[in-house]
């Protein structure tokens, strides 16, 4: 009963389709048949729906456009093959083939024969520009790989930690005090905590007050570290500030311990659940 049903509300479904507009029936095998045709000619060994978005509107493009799978945009020159804008205006300056640009109707689609690239790319001229980008981009990283290590040993050199010598129970009635006048002053009575809250809410705001109030660590981040080295030093600095504050008080070991495996400094880490304990 239950497959009669089934294949009546498919053929149901088929003929009001095919009622409402007589040639969308006709439209679709014809895209299907296209998409077929798309993935026999132009990818023989790759599945169309493996591709990303941009890679398949790009071979959706060409076959659109009539282009066969031995012609080669300038995207998959660079992505595919390594080239880059210099390269293709040295070698290949004029395209093989040029195809209209739905996207862009200023800027049509260049096309580069297959056996043209390969050819080029056997050439001496070719295999030293190659040599030149390699070259050029090993001399970027280890001039970006010194620039990172002068900047950590400086501004290493300048962390200061300054523990407190308070017993357990002091720094939890501190930290607890502290937290609680922060929250008045931003209107967040509901979000007061007492010394006997859960001990990972106490580990928490006890750690947050060794770091703001007895380390220079928020000094440095804002004043000596740019934006492209802030996780870095982030990691750096904050690795050696958890460290010294398990040793200095071991009950904070396993807050401090999950700190870095996550490598986060403050209790936002885990908002959601700060909130759900209170």
């Amino acid at each position: 009963m239950f497959q009669e049903n089934k294949k009546r509300l498919s053929n149901e479904s088929h003929m009001s389709f095919s009622g409402q507009s007589p040639g969308v029936e006709r439209i679709s095998m014809g895209l299907q048949n296209s998409r077929n045709e798309v993935s026999s000619n132009l990818l023989s060994d790759i599945e169309l729906d493996s591709l990303s978005s941009d890679e398949r509107e790009i071979v959706l493009l060409q076959f659109e456009s009539g282009c066969d799978r031995n012609y080669l945009t300038k995207t998959a020159l660079m992505r595919k093959r390594g080239w880059t804008h210099g390269m293709i205006a040295t070698f290949v300056p004029v395209p093989c083939q040029t195809r209209p640009n739905r996207y862009n109707r200023k800027t049509p689609i260049h096309l580069y024969s297959e056996d043209r690239i390969v050819e080029v790319e056997k050439s001496e001229a070719f295999k030293a520009a190659v040599s030149k980008v390699y070259a050029r981009k090993a001399r970027s990283k280890t001039s970006s790989n010194k620039r990172k290590e002068s900047l950590r040993a400086r501004v290493i050199s300048e962390l200061v930690i300054n523990l407190p010598k308070w017993s357990q129970e002091e720094l939890v009635r501190a930290s607890v005090d502290r937290y609680n006048e922060n929250r008045r002053l931003f209107g967040e009575l509901g979000r007061q905590i007492s010394v006997g809250s859960p001990g990972a809410i106490i580990d928490r705001v006890c750690v947050d007050l060794l770091i703001t109030y007895f380390t220079n660590y928020d000094e440095l981040m804002e004043r000596r570290v740019g934006r492209a080295y802030r996780a870095l030093m982030r990691s750096e600095m904050m690795g050696q500030v958890l460290a010294k504050i398990s040793v200095r008080f071991p009950f904070l070991g396993h807050e401090c311990d999950l700190r870095t495996r996550l490598k986060v400094s403050r209790s936002s880490y885990q908002s959601e659940g700060f909130l759900g304990c209170l």
